[in-house]
């Protein structure tokens, strides 16, 4: 994503299996969310406060988690554990 120049993602949620998706978003998209990713890094930042809010994230702190990258349709996936997950929002 550094490399392709990315200043928005779209954040998609398959709420069976608590997957979250990151995937370039075009320019002018309005259901983006900016994304920083620093320089010679391998973090950045998103600010998807509401996005988190309406899937339950209820993590009090950073979390390292794994993420795998899907070359099919060029998106970065991650699996959120249920725990950090509101019961509703985790299939509970």
């Amino acid at each position: 994503m550094t490399a392709a120049g990315v200043k928005a993602v779209l954040l998609l949620w398959d709420k069976t299996n608590n997957k979250l998706a990151i995937k370039a978003a075009p320019r002018g998209d309005r259901n983006a969310y900016a994304v920083t990713i620093l320089p010679d890094k391998h973090a950045g930042s998103l600010r998807a406060k509401s996005f988190f809010n309406h899937i339950g994230w209820n993590g009090s702190r950073r979390e390292l988690l794994t993420a795998t990258w899907n070359e099919k349709e060029k998106m970065l996936e991650v699996t959120l554990p249920p725990e950090l997950l509101a019961p509703k929002a985790a299939g509970i």
